[in-house]
């Protein structure tokens, strides 16, 4: 017998050796040419069809299941989340138009957050300074997320509430790629723990040409003990995910289509880190090399006691972002505090132009407009008054009174200790005025 021949007496199958291939061959189990053998051959060609016709369906259906949208690496290059109207909708944006409006298209965050914090730090984030940025948020969680609290909440197919979360911050940047990279000139990517002041990151983005790629925040390298391993260069760097890190939207398309390639090529369990180097290798563009960067995106490396104590600090007042805020309830007390500096601020304005529209009706000979009005309670014409520390004015040079020097102590009539030093309220309030006049000589112009 043919070491390479195989019969199957009950098939009959025969698997004849050829140079280089080999034939597969049906032969009937009778010799005969009669009905039976042709009713035979007929009933085996049909299973063959129908075995075939089966295949490709079972084929079929398994390279679907592989490849659903939902899965989250996928490997064609398809859109991998539901319809982008349910993405408007969750946001609340329209495009007809928002689009093009520059007040509410300025501006995309999403926000990385957990299940167990939705009804917590995401709700204090939106119920702060979420509802005021120039234009819109949502908040990115896992897929099996639930809340009853009323917040645009994405819930991202096929990713976990694990940490770190380099899966939910590469399947948001995709997320936003896919949905809003049309509609807004740039995106932020948060944590629930910041507090954002909006009118101050207006004011900075309209500074930047949007139509460049920038990847905007505060550069780092690691600390002590991560130095070294991280697997960056000496002239690379990353920007720290805390404090917040803005792309452009060339930056954004760019790095989106690779995000599968990112995550297939981790080389630390940072978060920020591997966003850094998935930027930097597809962008070509690093984290902002700027000292003034630690100022302006703020972290306070306190850690659950940041922001508990007195708010009234510089870097308070100088921040755009202010990280991190661990306990929801502060960032309710931080967002009063910082309401309360952008009422003095358009005091501070309202004074200057009734100062501005009394001094220029006086120099043009016309009358002071009456801006009083009592029977709603406002007064403002007496905001014009000029600036001055004394009531009485001199009218001769000898009359003119000046300081010889400013001292240390306070002298109080009628008291057991007449000299004293100025009290706690004083020296908060000429504190406040040396930051502002800085701040105001800080923003003049050359």
């Amino acid at each position: 017998m043919n070491p390479y021949q195989y019969r199957a007496p009950p098939v009959g199958i025969e698997l004849v050796p050829r140079p280089l291939k080999m034939r597969l061959t049906v032969r009937s189990l009778s010799g005969n040419s009669g009905s039976h053998g042709r009713h035979g051959t007929l009933s085996q060609l049909l299973g063959v069809s129908t075995g075939i016709f089966l295949g490709f369906i079972l084929t079929a259906a398994i390279r679907h299941l592989m490849l659903k949208p939902h899965m989250c690496l996928s490997l064609r290059n398809v859109p991998i989340y539901d319809d982008k109207n349910d993405a408007y909708r969750i946001i609340g944006f329209d495009i007809s138009k928002d689009t093009h409006n520059s007040a509410k298209n300025l501006l995309f965050v999403g926000v990385m957050t957990a299940d167990k914090y939705l009804d917590t730090r995401a709700k204090a984030v939106y119920e702060t300074w979420g509802k005021q940025l120039p234009g819109k948020i949502a908040f990115f969680s896992s897929e099996t997320s639930t809340t009853n609290v009323d917040i645009p909440l994405i819930r991202l197919r096929g990713v976990d509430d694990s940490y770190p979360p380099q899966k939910k911050s590469f399947m948001m940047i995709k997320y936003m790629a896919e949905h809003f990279a049309d509609h807004f000139e740039f995106f932020m990517r948060a944590d629930d723990d910041i507090y954002v002041r909006p009118d101050k990151l207006e004011l900075f983005l309209r500074s930047v040409n949007s139509t460049k790629a920038h990847f905007i925040g505060q550069a780092g390298k690691g600390n002590q003990e991560e130095f070294g391993h991280l697997s960056l260069k000496m002239d690379e760097n990353f920007c720290m995910g805390g404090p917040g890190v803005i792309m452009s939207r060339s930056t954004l398309l760019q790095v989106a289509p690779h995000v599968r390639d990112c995550l297939k090529n981790l080389w630390s369990t940072h978060e920020d880190v591997e966003v850094g180097r998935c930027v930097r290798k597809y962008a070509k563009v690093p984290c902002t090399w700027s000292y003034e960067m630690q100022s302006i995106l703020y972290h306070n490396s306190s850690g659950t006691e940041a922001f508990t104590g007195p708010l009234k600090q510089r870097e308070v007042h100088r921040a755009i972002t202010l990280h991190p805020i661990k306990n929801h309830t502060h960032l309710y007390r931080l967002h009063s505090y910082i309401q309360g500096l952008n009422i003095r601020s358009s005091e501070a304005e309202l004074v200057h132009f009734v100062r501005e529209l009394t001094k220029t009706s006086e120099e043009a000979g016309l009358p002071v407009p009456h801006l009083d009005n009592p029977s709603s309670g406002i007064y403002l014409n007496h905001l014009g008054t000029d600036v001055t520390l004394q009531k009485w004015v001199a009218d001769s040079e000898e009359e003119v009174l000046y300081w010889d020097f400013v001292s240390k102590a306070a002298f109080q009539p009628g008291s057991a200790n007449p000299r004293h030093k100025p009290t706690s309220g004083m020296t908060e309030g000429l504190a406040d005025v040396i930051r502002d006049v800085m701040e105001i000589i800080n923003r003049a112009e050359p």
